[in-house]
């Protein structure tokens, strides 16, 4: 069977991926004889399959796609959605395919796990490859091989699974669609002045809208227009003697609509966008949209609500999600008006909440959300009332921040509340943005922390670099906008799984030495506007796992001296990739 995979890696790989999983000689027999049964379809197409392009390895990939499950063909045919070469965050696709109906999990199943299995059985099978990993290893973005697009393009068309119109090309691609469209994808960029389809019965029953557009996309008025006429997701009251209301009737079986990087004049969803009943994924991310109506609280069948725009948003009022029975992710943006917000009373589902506004003392308002996952809070009191104990553990907590920030002019970091911290016992990752005043031995009881970001932490004293170096499973630090002791020294032992270290804008640290022992898995370190630090730490010439050292925007000498025969250099000859910038 190797022989007609002609050297080609891909093809390689995708063959094992699906010799892999067959396991006795009976079925590998099977995937011999399809395999010459698609070498001939591969070199004498013939006229069923003149036209459909299907050539060279093609009759392998197309292999594997045929011996798929049926969800999981749903959920390979959805990545027909993201252009080419786009890298998608898992986070954001396993949340799309929830929400179009693709994952269904037994009662004691996670659905958000169920939906990373069907992720990673896709990447087993070496139909989707892996971009980024993430601090505990899982996959955190991943994209699609040329070929292997090529198919999934040329089976959604043929199923007419979706249909894509592309705006950004050189020549712009807008074919009429083969029959009703379930799946609209809508390519952007900065010149078009259009970017709606023409009014078709075709339109009519669309699920799923997503738009792709370039960063810092800016609407201009004759796109705004078409989003109106034909779309009609913000309010206006007549066009072509049409009202809103009717024109949204067109749309109401949308379950997905992703609008994000959009910047209109207008700052606000309508308050039509709450006929939209049946979504159950809607996400302004990075949007210019600055207000949400009280009508979003119609929509029930939210799973998740992403409403991180860019300048904050205006919230109604604290009761508007309050119907949400189904929400299981919600994202608010660092600045909203929403003090106090109650949930369903049965979102016990609930996995992920960000940006929400607590007193630093008081944890009451989540004891019901017992499964979150994801956490990130912003207190408003600075820990400075009495912290009372709480009995409240979140077991199932994966992820956290905390952000002490006053915002009155200008950003004051207040004192981060560790009640909250140890309250999380089972944390990967963690965020604090605020003083630490104190760094609680108690932390190195977090024996799953694998991910540490500290920012605007005041000034760190060498016992709480101790804390920090005997972190059990500290895979990632970043720390930035904050200061170091003047001479740090990292101690034999210490950071004994640390892989990358990153230091942006840490003051006051002058020298640096890495005891032999030291950080001993260290394979990336990140040094960037730390204008005391004379030299590169001693030391690091015994870090042989280093692979990746990146300077940035760091001071003439300090860089001059990492150059090849400065006085720095035996130090990182070793180190496969240096970059070294002054941006």
């Amino acid at each position: 069977m190797l022989q007609h995979c002609k050297g080609l890696p891909l093809a390689i790989t995708v063959l094992a991926g699906l010799l892999a999983r067959k396991d006795t000689v009976d079925e590998w027999n099977t995937v011999h004889k399809n395999v010459y049964a698609y070498i001939r379809r591969g070199t004498d197409l013939g006229p069923n399959y003149k036209g459909e392009g299907y050539e060279g390895v093609s009759w392998l990939l197309e292999l594997s796609y045929d011996n798929l499950p049926y969800y999981l063909k749903l959920c390979f045919l959805y990545l027909a959605h993201f252009p080419e070469d786009y890298e998608i965050p898992v986070s954001t696709l396993t949340k799309l395919w929830m929400a179009e109906g693709f994952i269904s999990s037994a009662s004691a199943e996670v659905m958000e796990d169920v939906s990373y299995m069907c992720l990673s059985e896709l990447v087993g099978r070496c139909m989707v490859q892996v971009g980024k990993h993430g601090s505990r290893k899982k996959i955190k973005t991943c994209h699609l091989h040329d070929l292997m697009r090529d198919l999934c393009m040329l089976k959604a068309k043929e199923g007419n699974f979706l249909h894509i119109i592309n705006y950004s090309a050189v020549v712009e691609t807008n074919e009429t669609p083969n029959g009703r469209v379930r799946r609209l994808a809508i390519y952007l960029d900065k010149t078009v002045d259009t970017y709606g389809p023409e009014k078709d019965e075709n339109y009519g029953h669309i699920r799923s809208l997503l738009y792709f557009v370039p960063e810092y996309y800016f609407m201009n008025s004759k796109a705004l227009w078409s989003l109106f006429k034909y779309f009609t997701l913000f309010g206006v009251l007549k066009f072509e003697g049409l009202s809103v209301r009717s024109l949204f009737k067109n749309f109401t079986l949308l379950r997905v609509l992703k609008f994000e990087g959009m910047s209109v004049r207008e700052h606000k969803l309508p308050g039509e966008i709450g006929n939209l009943v049946h979504l159950r994924f809607l996400s302004v991310k990075d949007s210019d949209i600055r207000a949400v109506p009280s009508s979003i609280a119609t929509l029930v069948c939210l799973q998740t609500l992403d409403l991180r725009t860019m300048w904050g948003i205006e919230i109604p009022n604290g009761n508007v999600f309050s119907k949400m029975e189904k929400l299981r992710h919600i994202y608010l943006p660092k600045y909203h008006n929403a003090g106090h917000l109650l949930f369903a009373t049965e979102s016990v589902n609930l996995h992920t909440v960000v940006n929400i506004y607590i007193q630093a003392s008081d944890l009451d308002d989540f004891v019901k959300l017992t499964n979150l996952r994801k956490l990130g809070v912003i207190t408003f009191d600075g820990g400075e009332k009495k912290e009372n104990g709480t009995n409240i553990i979140f077991k199932h907590l994966q992820s956290l921040s905390v952000d002490s920030t006053l915002f009155s002019g200008t950003s004051t970091f207040l004192p981060i509340s560790w009640n909250i911290v140890l309250s999380c016992p089972n944390i990967y990752k963690l965020r604090l943005r605020g003083e630490i005043a104190e760094l609680p031995e108690d932390l190195m009881c977090l024996t799953n922390l694998t991910k540490l970001t500290l920012r605007g932490f005041g000034h760190l004293k060498d016992d709480h670099i101790k804390v920090l170096e005997n972190l059990p499973s500290l895979r990632m630090l970043l720390a930035s906008c904050g200061n170091f002791p003047e001479s740090l020294v990292c101690s034999k032992g210490g950071f004994p799984f640390l892989e990358f270290l990153s230091l942006d804008l840490v003051e006051e640290l002058k020298e640096w030495k890495v005891e032999k022992g030291a950080m001993p898995s260290l394979y990336r370190l990140h040094i960037e506007h730390c204008f005391v630090l004379e030299a590169i730490p001693d030391g690091l010439q015994h870090i042989t796992t280093l692979k990746e050292l990146t300077i940035k925007s760091m001071r003439c000498e300090f860089c001059s001296r990492l150059r090849e025969g400065g006085e720095d250099f035996y130090k990182i000859q070793h180190v496969q990739s240096v970059i070294i910038s002054y941006d």
